[in-house]
């Protein structure tokens, strides 16, 4: 897979992009920030505002070294093959990191407020929406996309399984967003969740189902 300078540079640009607004607002932020949330999207650990240094720049460019070293280790060379679909879904996933990184440094600048719940919930139900519609182009291999022992097993149950839950996660993706619109953000943080763990559950176990009933028909030919 060529790499395009320009668009390295986007993901580069969009990956400094919380360390850059870190530095803006370092002076207003208190000295104790969160450093843990809850499952109710409340702080319940506080550390010193440095750790949002180590944060702004340590997430971001692990995110964008693991991303960049898949395809040259991928033992099925099946992500090099998806060429700009990946160079897409890349930028999404960057995207998806720094607003989370930015949420997490605005939201240190009050010690009361609530985890973004509204905000958080915005930004990865969007993500959701996004990443259904690519789940579809994302060929079979060990790294991205729903890994389980029956679409690993199989390539018509990887295909089918990416395609149903593809359309599951947009449909999710799309309540997240309600969600976040009009729920406060404790409600939205928790909705979430829940769906979160739908979809994933959902994913399983259709390719369970989809894996057990092609082998039942392999084996009645």
């Amino acid at each position: 897979m060529k790499t395009n300078l320009w668009k390295e540079l986007l993901i580069i640009g969009i990956s400094a992009l919380p360390f850059i607004y870190l530095k803006f607002i370092y002076p207003q932020l208190p000295d104790q920030v969160p450093s843990h949330w809850n499952l109710y999207g409340e702080a319940d650990r506080w550390t010193n505002k440095t750790y949002l240094m180590y944060l702004s720049i340590g997430f971001p460019l692990f995110a964008y070294l693991i991303f960049w070293i898949i395809p040259k280790i991928d033992p099925k060379g099946k992500i090099s093959l998806m060429g700009n679909k990946y160079q897409q879904l890349r930028t999404l996933m960057t995207i998806l990191i720094s607003a989370v990184c930015l949420i997490i440094i605005h939201s240190s600048l009050g010690k009361n407020e609530i985890f973004g719940g509204s905000a958080i919930a915005l930004v990865f139900g969007l993500f959701f929406i996004a990443l259904g519609n690519y789940f579809k182009t994302i060929r079979p291999n060990y790294f991205i996309g729903i890994r389980t022992p029956w679409t690993l097993e199989n390539d018509q149950v990887w295909k089918e399984t990416h395609e149903r839950s593809g359309k599951v996660w947009m449909v999710g993706g799309f309540l997240v967003v309600l969600a976040g619109i009009f729920l406060n953000p404790e409600h939205s943080f928790m909705v979430m969740m829940i769906i979160v763990i739908s979809m994933a559950l959902y994913s399983v176990i259709y390719s369970y189902l989809r894996y057990k009933k092609l082998k039942e028909e392999h084996n009645s030919h």
